[in-house]
């Protein structure tokens, strides 16, 4: 997750005023453990935020949807939006995708690491070969 913020901010020169971490209840704990490092590092980017957590609920992707597509609509309010996938489970990557497309979110991002192992270096020091920030959304054919 730290590592795909970090190539958010980088990369893409995403600029957040507000940080929103997606999360199943059953992650909440571990993801709670990481915002205070996703506020260092944005604080690196001279960005002040206080990320925050978002319980999907996981019994349905149905019920995921309409939570993440709540949560979608509310910040489109604020401004732009940006989604970015990298470190989500699959069944909550794939209906944040999906509320986002029905939200009208442009900008989804996903950190390709083409070595597995590398996920737990610090993004600096993963040499640039080796991942590959991409816009989901500008994907083309």
């Amino acid at each position: 997750m730290v590592n795909a913020f970090w190539a958010a901010l980088e990369e893409h020169k995403v600029i957040p005023e507000k940080v929103v971490v997606l999360a199943h209840a059953r992650d909440k704990k571990a993801v709670g453990g990481v915002l205070p490092s996703l506020k260092t590092v944005a604080k690196g980017f001279d960005i002040q935020v206080e990320p925050e957590m978002q319980v999907v609920p996981e019994d349905s992707l149905q019920k995921g949807l309409a939570r993440i597509a709540e949560v979608l609509k509310e910040a489109k309010k604020k401004g732009e939006v940006v989604l970015d996938i990298t470190p989500a489970r699959k069944s909550l990557a794939t209906v944040a995708m999906r509320a986002a497309q029905m939200e009208g979110v442009a900008k989804v991002l996903y950190l390709h690491l083409k070595k597995v192992e590398l996920g737990a270096w610090p993004y600096p020091l993963i040499p640039s070969t080796l991942h590959e920030c991409h816009d989901l959304g500008a994907l083309k054919l």
